[in-house]
């Protein structure tokens, strides 16, 4: 007997033969859309983002004890929640009130992350160029945070604040599969 949907995460996304269900596809559509607006807004605004957030991360170095001003940075964080913005716009399972919920949880979160990076690296910068590096392993850390921390980060809040919320919902079958 061959089982149609499955449970859990992956039948929200598969029609039971291994292809993409109606909605799935559906989502991926509403997703590309919202980044094509997206996208463009978070390039425009990079600049500002990291001088808006350099005070930010300048505060927290001093209270760490490393007196550094920052007046910029480079990091992703526009794109990141552009990408999760876009994600959850797409989502249309979840009510408009959880959309927002997570919308908002989640763009907070993603912006603790962006200082939170962005702090840890500019810290092993600067001690490792007063000759007191770090270990290996923390520079490590420190490498691949910044290099996949967008394409994990922006999922993984999707996930977290609209996962349960999905997974509990019916899911629309189509009508060839019935």
């Amino acid at each position: 007997m061959r089982r149609r949907g499955g449970a859990g995460a992956h039948g929200l996304w598969t029609s039971g033969d291994g292809r993409l269900s109606r909605e799935a596809w559906r989502w991926w559509l509403r997703f590309l859309l919202w980044s094509a607006v997206l996208f463009p807004l978070s390039w425009l605004g990079l600049d500002a983002w990291h001088r808006t957030l350099a005070p930010v991360v300048t505060g927290l170095l001093y209270a760490l004890g490393f007196p550094f001003e920052v007046r910029s940075f480079e990091l992703l964080g526009p794109y990141e929640i552009a990408f999760f913005l876009a994600m959850v716009l797409a989502t249309r399972s979840a009510s408009r009130a959880e959309r927002w919920r997570a919308a908002l949880i989640g763009v907070a979160g993603l912006v603790v992350v962006e200082i939170g990076i962005a702090t840890l690296a500019i810290v092993v910068m600067l001690r490792e160029s007063t000759g007191h590096p770090f270990p290996p392993a923390i520079v490590a850390l420190r490498d691949g945070i910044a290099a996949s921390y967008p394409w994990v980060v922006a999922p993984g809040a999707w996930i977290a604040l609209l996962g349960q919320v999905l997974a509990s919902r019916p899911r629309e079958r189509s009508p060839g599969l019935r």
